[in-house]
Protein backbone atom coordinates (compact mmCIF):
# COMPACT_ATOMS: atom_id res chain seq x y z
CA UNK A 1 0.00 0.00 0.00
CA UNK A 2 2.91 2.05 0.95
CA UNK A 3 4.62 1.84 -2.69
CA UNK A 4 1.07 2.30 -4.50
CA UNK A 5 0.73 5.72 -2.19
CA UNK A 6 4.39 6.99 -3.36
CA UNK A 7 3.69 5.93 -6.57
CA UNK A 8 0.42 8.01 -7.14
CA UNK A 9 2.45 10.94 -5.35
CA UNK A 10 5.68 10.70 -7.87
CA UNK A 11 3.39 10.58 -10.78
CA UNK A 12 1.69 13.87 -9.99
CA UNK A 13 4.92 15.30 -9.20
CA UNK A 14 6.20 14.85 -12.89
CA UNK A 15 3.11 15.46 -14.27
CA UNK A 16 3.06 18.91 -12.61
CA UNK A 17 6.52 19.30 -13.72
CA UNK A 18 6.07 18.46 -16.99
CA UNK A 19 3.13 20.65 -16.99
CA UNK A 20 5.28 24.18 -15.37
CA UNK A 21 8.19 22.98 -17.47
CA UNK A 22 7.35 26.17 -20.12
CA UNK A 23 7.26 28.22 -17.38
CA UNK A 24 10.37 27.48 -15.18
CA UNK A 25 13.12 28.90 -15.74
CA UNK A 26 16.21 27.45 -13.57
CA UNK A 27 19.92 30.33 -12.98
CA UNK A 28 22.91 28.72 -12.36
CA UNK A 29 25.07 31.72 -13.42
CA UNK A 30 26.76 34.33 -11.28
CA UNK A 31 25.57 37.11 -12.56
CA UNK A 32 21.81 36.83 -10.91
CA UNK A 33 20.94 35.20 -7.48
CA UNK A 34 20.59 31.41 -8.40
CA UNK A 35 17.77 30.03 -8.22
CA UNK A 36 14.59 28.83 -9.53
CA UNK A 37 12.56 31.12 -11.53
CA UNK A 38 9.22 31.80 -13.72
CA UNK A 39 7.12 34.01 -16.29
CA UNK A 40 5.62 36.45 -15.15
CA UNK A 41 2.34 38.45 -16.69
CA UNK A 42 -0.17 37.70 -18.81
CA UNK A 43 2.27 36.14 -21.64
CA UNK A 44 4.55 32.71 -20.53
CA UNK A 45 5.46 32.27 -24.30
CA UNK A 46 9.70 32.20 -24.18
CA UNK A 47 11.26 35.07 -25.82
CA UNK A 48 12.60 34.82 -29.52
CA UNK A 49 15.98 35.10 -30.54
CA UNK A 50 16.05 37.38 -33.31
CA UNK A 51 17.45 34.90 -35.88
CA UNK A 52 14.58 32.14 -35.16
CA UNK A 53 14.61 30.53 -38.39
CA UNK A 54 10.54 28.92 -37.29
CA UNK A 55 8.75 31.46 -38.10
CA UNK A 56 5.45 29.21 -37.59
CA UNK A 57 6.27 27.72 -33.90
CA UNK A 58 3.90 28.77 -31.05
CA UNK A 59 7.12 31.08 -29.91
CA UNK A 60 7.15 33.73 -33.00
CA UNK A 61 7.22 37.21 -32.23
CA UNK A 62 3.99 38.01 -33.97
CA UNK A 63 1.90 35.75 -32.04
CA UNK A 64 3.14 36.73 -28.40
CA UNK A 65 1.52 39.29 -26.28
CA UNK A 66 3.92 41.64 -25.71
CA UNK A 67 4.55 42.49 -21.41
CA UNK A 68 5.20 45.82 -20.72
CA UNK A 69 8.51 46.32 -19.12
CA UNK A 70 9.95 48.87 -16.27
CA UNK A 71 13.18 49.92 -14.66
CA UNK A 72 14.90 46.62 -12.86
CA UNK A 73 12.65 43.66 -13.74
CA UNK A 74 13.92 40.89 -14.13
CA UNK A 75 14.17 39.03 -17.60
CA UNK A 76 15.41 36.76 -19.50
CA UNK A 77 17.16 37.30 -22.97
CA UNK A 78 17.86 34.79 -25.56
CA UNK A 79 20.58 35.92 -27.49
CA UNK A 80 21.03 36.29 -30.91
CA UNK A 81 23.47 33.44 -32.75
CA UNK A 82 26.44 35.81 -32.73
CA UNK A 83 26.08 36.86 -29.16
CA UNK A 84 24.91 32.84 -28.14
CA UNK A 85 28.22 31.81 -29.68
CA UNK A 86 30.64 34.00 -28.26
CA UNK A 87 29.21 33.80 -24.70
CA UNK A 88 29.37 29.93 -25.36
CA UNK A 89 32.94 30.04 -26.37
CA UNK A 90 34.36 32.13 -23.71
CA UNK A 91 32.50 30.10 -20.77
CA UNK A 92 30.17 33.10 -19.97
CA UNK A 93 27.39 30.81 -20.82
CA UNK A 94 27.23 27.34 -19.22
CA UNK A 95 26.31 24.15 -22.52
CA UNK A 96 23.06 23.83 -21.05
CA UNK A 97 21.86 27.50 -21.15
CA UNK A 98 20.15 29.19 -24.24
CA UNK A 99 18.99 32.19 -22.28
CA UNK A 100 20.53 35.24 -19.40
CA UNK A 101 18.93 36.06 -17.13
CA UNK A 102 19.48 40.29 -16.45
CA UNK A 103 17.63 43.28 -15.36
CA UNK A 104 16.41 46.41 -17.66
CA UNK A 105 17.85 49.33 -16.82
CA UNK A 106 17.51 50.63 -19.94
CA UNK A 107 13.97 51.72 -21.51
CA UNK A 108 12.60 52.97 -24.96
CA UNK A 109 14.02 56.64 -25.33
CA UNK A 110 16.57 56.25 -22.50
CA UNK A 111 20.03 57.87 -23.57
CA UNK A 112 23.11 55.24 -22.94
CA UNK A 113 26.61 56.99 -23.04
CA UNK A 114 30.07 55.45 -22.43
CA UNK A 115 32.52 58.24 -20.70
CA UNK A 116 36.06 57.01 -19.32
CA UNK A 117 35.00 53.15 -19.57
CA UNK A 118 31.81 54.41 -17.51
CA UNK A 119 28.67 53.70 -18.96
CA UNK A 120 25.88 56.48 -18.04
CA UNK A 121 21.97 55.71 -18.60
CA UNK A 122 20.25 59.32 -18.58
CA UNK A 123 23.47 60.98 -17.75
CA UNK A 124 23.63 58.79 -14.89
CA UNK A 125 26.50 56.69 -13.98
CA UNK A 126 25.45 52.85 -13.66
CA UNK A 127 28.25 50.40 -14.01
CA UNK A 128 32.23 50.29 -15.14
CA UNK A 129 33.04 48.89 -18.90
CA UNK A 130 35.79 46.46 -18.43
CA UNK A 131 38.58 46.12 -21.12
CA UNK A 132 39.71 42.77 -21.02
CA UNK A 133 37.62 39.81 -19.19
CA UNK A 134 38.74 37.92 -15.99
CA UNK A 135 41.09 35.60 -18.16
CA UNK A 136 42.66 38.71 -19.98
CA UNK A 137 40.71 38.32 -23.31
CA UNK A 138 39.46 42.13 -24.87
CA UNK A 139 35.58 42.37 -24.56
CA UNK A 140 33.33 44.10 -27.24
CA UNK A 141 32.70 47.25 -27.68
CA UNK A 142 29.40 49.29 -28.16
CA UNK A 143 28.72 52.64 -29.69
CA UNK A 144 29.85 55.76 -27.19
CA UNK A 145 26.02 57.08 -27.44
CA UNK A 146 22.79 55.36 -27.71
CA UNK A 147 18.93 56.44 -27.87
CA UNK A 148 17.11 53.19 -27.16
CA UNK A 149 14.30 52.88 -30.01
CA UNK A 150 10.67 52.15 -29.32
CA UNK A 151 11.42 48.31 -28.71
CA UNK A 152 14.77 48.41 -26.86
CA UNK A 153 15.74 47.64 -23.77
CA UNK A 154 19.16 47.78 -21.64
CA UNK A 155 19.85 44.98 -19.49
CA UNK A 156 22.42 44.63 -17.10
CA UNK A 157 23.54 42.98 -13.75
CA UNK A 158 24.61 44.25 -10.58
CA UNK A 159 28.07 42.42 -11.11
CA UNK A 160 30.92 44.06 -12.41
CA UNK A 161 32.32 41.27 -14.52
CA UNK A 162 28.67 40.01 -16.20
CA UNK A 163 28.52 39.33 -19.94
CA UNK A 164 25.56 42.47 -20.26
CA UNK A 165 23.87 45.14 -22.84
CA UNK A 166 27.42 46.88 -21.57
CA UNK A 167 29.15 44.67 -24.37
CA UNK A 168 26.09 43.12 -26.70
CA UNK A 169 24.21 46.88 -26.93
CA UNK A 170 20.54 47.01 -26.99
CA UNK A 171 18.00 43.81 -27.12
CA UNK A 172 14.46 43.94 -28.71
CA UNK A 173 11.28 43.35 -26.42
CA UNK A 174 10.50 40.15 -28.91
CA UNK A 175 13.89 38.95 -27.53
CA UNK A 176 12.78 39.39 -23.38
CA UNK A 177 10.48 37.97 -21.13
CA UNK A 178 9.69 38.82 -17.71
CA UNK A 179 10.66 36.44 -14.86
CA UNK A 180 10.32 36.58 -11.31
CA UNK A 181 11.83 34.70 -8.44
CA UNK A 182 10.13 31.52 -7.01
CA UNK A 183 12.69 30.14 -4.86
CA UNK A 184 16.35 31.39 -4.93
CA UNK A 185 19.88 30.64 -2.54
Amino acid sequence: MKLYIVSIISLMFMALCLFLSDMIIINASQSMQKGVYYYAGKSRNKPESRNNEQKNNKFHSNSIERNRYSYNDIVIYIPEKSIYYFAQNRDYLSNYMAYILKLVKGLPGDTIEIVNNILFINQKPNVTILKYDSKKRKMPVISNKIILKHNEYFLLSEKENSFDSRYFGPVLESEIRKVRPLWTW
